[in-house]
């Protein structure tokens, strides 16, 4: 499902750069939120045309409130917003994906056990109500900042910062989950490159070949 939405912005790319007049159909700005509070991570197209928003709500410029997510048509028109967590503890919301009962995956960060925050998977059904959420208890500031669904009905999770102990700390990490999100393995992905330092994961593919691209940046 990344790959295709990968696809799709490559395609029209394509179209847009051989006729600039090339449109799929109505332009229209549409805002969520306001624009001090509320931050946009991702996007996947609905069954009904219409798009499903994944987020958060800012509590202040350095601290998360609410894992957010939004429904709208196929015009944009919101149909539902639902937030995740509470006034007391700082929860949030990196990246999404479709899972094979039509509900969703998501992964993102928690301070409900942990003041620097930990990793936090949650799994919805179709409705957009919590199945089970895992979090993956850990020293230090870490998150999850990727979430793919695969084939089999596993899941494929990326972590930033997780395990470890300062300056050993892992930056990037893979976490590949069952169907109810128990880990089943996760595995460190060391830079050993002497020239680069400090990188950090952005974004999480799975391949056509079912292997799995990770994708960031580094100094």
């Amino acid at each position: 499902m990344n790959t295709n939405r990968l696809l799709f912005k490559y395609v029209i790319s394509l179209l847009l750069l051989a006729n600039p007049m090339f449109c799929l159909a109505q332009t229209w700005p549409k805002i969520y939120g306001d624009n001090v509070h509320a931050y946009g991570k991702d996007i996947i197209e609905s069954y009904d045309k219409g798009y499903t928003i994944c987020g958060s709500i800012l509590k202040d410029a350095d601290h998360f409130k609410f894992g957010w997510l939004i429904k709208t048509d196929i015009n944009g028109n919101e149909l539902w917003n639902k937030k995740f967590g509470n006034w007391n503890v700082e929860n949030s919301f990196y990246d999404f994906d479709k899972t094979g009962d039509n509900g969703f995956i998501l992964s993102g960060s928690t301070a409900q056990y942990d003041i620097e925050i930990d990793p936090l998977f949650v799994k919805l059904n179709s409705c957009g109500e919590i199945e089970w959420c895992k979090i993956f208890l850990t020293t230090g500031f870490n998150t999850a900042n990727g979430i793919i669904c695969l084939p089999d009905g596993k899941f494929l999770g990326m972590l930033q910062y997780y395990g470890g102990q300062h300056p050993n700390v892992p930056r990037i990490s893979l976490v590949k989950m069952d169907s109810e999100g128990n880990p089943i393995w996760i595995k460190h992905l060391a830079q050993k490159d002497s020239t680069v330092s400090n990188e950090d994961a952005k974004y999480l593919y799975l391949t056509p070949d079912n292997k799995y691209l990770v994708s960031g940046d580094c100094f």
